[in-house]
């Protein structure tokens, strides 16, 4: 049975069975043609800038893990025969974790010969592959890490003058920019990214139509709360240990999954009630939020 959280070394991974890629025998990420541009921003309120200080911080701490939400993928064939993970959610974070990683090999080309795992990991459908071009290569990235924005796009500004490569630069300035004053931590901090820093792959089946999924999802994106993830992890993981721990059939572990669930739904409405709720847990906001932090104490 394929896992359902990966560590970032393992997101990349396409060569040893541990890694999501090769769980489902693809070779990279594909971002196909309904996706939106690039558009993490930087600065001190940027996506970008805030993803890079949330990781920091995590890592000052030493926090077991460290969770980015969750992607949504399906296993697709394109033409050439090749097999990819199209990503229908959380291209966003991918990018931006293969700029990170393609800076950080970079910054410790001289200390460290582990290699860039991200290198030729995502896939585009309609334009030519930036990454390929600017990112992979440690000398055209050193380039852009030396260039400004107006240097950058004067050869070629007809392909470059765009919005989406304005953010994927910018995201290679902020990367670089970050850790100026951090280079005797870098080793240690790319192993913690490596090993503790997890994502959430949620795959969809083969003849799901992507770009419905893809609607569904981005039409009232309301982000994962720390209850939701812990039900999801929770029913999710029992679920898999009964497949490991017996030769039950699909249908067994649908109906254990099912169970857990209505059992989490009744707890969740008995925290709820007007009379648990003030006597327990002073009107919080969320209850079971409450509880679930009372039993992990």
């Amino acid at each position: 049975m394929k896992e359902l959280v990966f560590n970032i070394a393992d997101i990349f991974n396409s060569k040893t069975t541990g890694g999501c890629l090769s769980q489902y025998e693809a070779t990279s990420f594909h971002i196909p043609a309904y996706q939106r541009g690039y558009k993490w921003a930087t600065g001190p309120n940027g996506a970008v800038t805030v993803l890079l200080n949330d990781l920091w911080h995590a890592f000052e701490k030493q926090e077991d893990e460290y969770y980015l939400q969750y992607i949504t993928v399906k296993p697709l064939q394109l033409a050439d025969d090749c097999h990819y993970l199209e990503v229908i959610d959380g291209q966003q974070r991918l990018t931006t974790l293969s700029i990170l990683l393609s800076v950080l090999n970079l910054l410790q080309v001289d200390t460290d010969d582990s290699g860039n795992i991200a290198c030729k990991k995502l896939d585009y459908a309609i334009r030519a592959n930036f990454f390929d071009e600017f990112i992979y290569s440690q000398e055209k990235l050193a380039e852009v890490v030396d260039t400004n924005w107006d240097e950058f796009i004067a050869e070629d500004r007809e392909r470059l003058d765009r919005q989406d490569i304005y953010y994927l630069y910018g995201a290679v300035k902020e990367c670089d920019s970050f850790f100026v004053d951090k280079s005797k931590l870098l080793h240690d901090f790319k192993a913690y990214l490596f090993k503790h820093v997890k994502l959430i792959v949620n795959s969809v089946e083969q003849h799901i139509v992507s770009e419905t999924v893809f609607k569904n999802l981005n039409s009232n994106k309301v982000p994962l709360s720390e209850v939701e993830l812990i039900k999801a992890l929770f029913i999710t993981r029992v679920g898999r240990d009964k497949v490991k721990s017996s030769d039950s059939h699909f249908r067994e572990v649908m109906e254990v999954r099912l169970g857990l669930s209505r059992t989490w739904e009744d707890i969740q409405q008995w925290a709820q009630s007007n009379a648990i709720t003030s006597f327990y847990f002073d009107d919080k906001g969320s209850s079971l939020h409450e509880l679930l932090k009372l039993t992990a104490l």
